[in-house]
């Protein structure tokens, strides 16, 4: 037999004067069980024990219910009224918090099985499609550096102050494609090729950035990529750009490096 509820037994001491008349008698019976008959002949026993109570459901004949209902009357009769109305009204808010509690997680448990549910949909729907699925069949395989990629003016003073980058992501059958992926730039001062100065990397990992970055109308496809001079940096005419492409979809990392031409400012 299946427990209906579990409460502390002080709170069920506490709920016996409270009992509305009609729901059924309480019966309090040798320290151990409640005894509550209801309709159709069926009594709730609720078992004491130190720590806990348990309301479980046993079947009777009918002629027990009036005659625990007066033996009810007289032991509450002779049961002292201990809990004040301050302390009523805190049971009574306690079990409603209680209450919508047991909503909450009910609701919860329900959005928990819809999402384990529609992620077995998904492992089914992927195991349908077998191990040699051409996952990459248009992920890139090789990237560059458009040619009229070079020094650019982002101040509008004379001379440029950065490098914007065209990059090109180009898959299997050497068509532009469309993929995301973390892009780290460098740009490198090889005037002294025995010591290589770095002028400045750049990161482009962000979606939101990545995205603003995609040109893809006109036969544009490409990223475009600004990368301004740090204030510090005094550059060269030409500029080693240097390019790295991690993609999502397969983790392959893809590399490029291209000579751009860069506008010197008038030094002063």
């Amino acid at each position: 037999m299946q427990p209906i509820k579990a409460l502390r037994v002080p709170r069920v001491a506490a709920l016996l004067p409270t009992m509305a008349p009609g729901r059924g008698a309480v019966v309090y019976v040798d320290q151990e069980w409640l005894l509550v008959p209801g309709s159709s002949g069926i009594v709730r026993r609720v078992q004491l024990n130190s720590r806990r109570v348990r309301l479980r459901s046993m079947q009777t004949n009918p002629w027990h219910t009036p005659w625990l209902a007066g033996l009810s009357g007289l032991l509450l009769l002779g049961t002292p009224a201990c809990v004040s109305p301050g302390e009523r009204a805190r049971l009574i808010k306690d079990n409603e918090r209680l209450r919508r509690e047991a909503e909450g997680l009910e609701r919860t448990v329900v959005q928990r099985d819809g999402t384990i549910a529609q992620l077995h949909r998904q492992i089914r729907d992927l195991q349908g499609f077998g191990p040699d699925r051409p996952v990459d069949l248009f992920a890139p395989v090789a990237i560059d550096v458009a040619s009229r990629s070079g020094g650019a003016d982002y101040d509008g003073k004379p001379g440029d102050d950065g490098v914007t980058v065209y990059l090109r992501l180009r898959d299997a059958d050497g068509d532009i494609v469309k993929a995301p992926g973390w892009i780290t730039v460098q740009l490198l001062d090889n005037t002294n090729l025995g010591s290589p100065r770095l002028l400045g990397v750049y990161r482009f990992d962000d979606v939101k950035q990545l995205r603003k970055a995609w040109y893809g109308k006109f036969g544009t496809q490409h990223y475009s990529l600004k990368c301004p001079f740090p204030p510090e940096v005094d550059p060269p005419r030409r500029v080693d750009v240097k390019i790295e492409f991690v993609d999502w979809l397969t983790g392959r990392t893809l590399t490029a490096n291209q000579e751009v031409t860069v506008s010197l400012r008038d030094r002063d």
